[in-house]
């Protein structure tokens, strides 16, 4: 696939919140790059367009921690979103918004739920299907820049993935949508999602209503002051996990799941 057909199958800019469109065949991550032109910008005082960044191949893609995201080329869709925020207060509901407007998204294409699994997981039937990665960047006195970058495992068979607990939309439907229709569906799923930003109570409502989670399922949760274990309590009114154990009720603001 060229990136003339990507772009030609894809580019609607009515139907998502951007002003400027880098699509690339190659890059390191869509994400550090995402980084670099918002700090140029900021460097030199502006606030960076709301911008995609699209490509066809990621040879370092990454995820939560560092972790190495296979990335092969048009076999999935990776995205990063450069999104000024006027209000970095924002950024509490941003992951949620972006969560439930991939799963939703993915839901329409598999004619079945993508569940999510906290913090940051896209899953259909328990295994990993796509991920999230939000970084940010603060701006001027009260704003920042939000970097929102995905991917979706999108025509892999079994033996291309990475681990036996993920799966693809082709693995799911048979025949997957084109790449570059799946990558504008998704990202006008998302868009969607955004307009309810300015509303934290309305997102974690929303993501709860899709988390993979049941009340009292046992949870390893690695977080950055160790391993924590307890039961699913549910979330808190902004979306932190919250676990009961013998020791007590605990809120885990990030973390990795095992």
């Amino acid at each position: 696939m060229d990136l003339g057909r990507y772009l030609e199958g894809f580019w609607r800019p009515d139907r998502s919140r951007v002003d400027n469109l880098v699509l690339l065949e190659t890059v390191d991550s869509t994400n550090l790059l995402a980084r670099e032109i918002s700090s140029e910008c900021l460097a030199a005082g502006n606030p960076p367009p709301a911008t995609l960044v699209v490509a066809l191949e990621q040879s370092g893609g990454r995820g939560r921690r560092g972790r190495r995201w296979s990335s092969p080329r048009a076999k999935g869709v990776y995205v990063s979103w450069i999104l000024p925020l006027p209000d970095r207060q924002q950024l509490v509901a941003l992951p949620l918004l972006v969560a439930v407007g991939l799963a939703d998204g993915l839901g329409g294409m598999l004619d079945r739920d993508c569940r999510l699994k906290w913090p940051n997981d896209l899953v259909v039937g328990g295994r990993k299907i796509g991920g999230i990665l939000i970084e940010s960047l603060a701006m001027g006195e009260h704003g920042a820049v939000a970097i929102i970058g995905f991917g979706v495992n999108h025509s892999q068979t079994a033996d291309e993935l990475p681990v036996e607990a993920a799966t693809s939309i082709e693995l799911e439907t048979g025949e997957a949508p084109a790449l570059p229709e799946t990558t504008g569906r998704l990202v006008a799923a998302v868009a969607a999602e955004l307009r309810q930003i300015g509303d934290l109570e309305t997102a974690v409502e929303r993501y709860r209503q899709r988390s993979v989670h049941n009340r009292g399922d046992h949870i390893r949760c690695r977080t950055p002051a160790g391993l924590v274990e307890g039961t699913f309590a549910g979330f808190d009114e902004r979306g932190f996990l919250r676990l009961e154990s013998k020791s007590g009720d605990q809120l885990v603001v990030a973390g990795d799941l095992s």
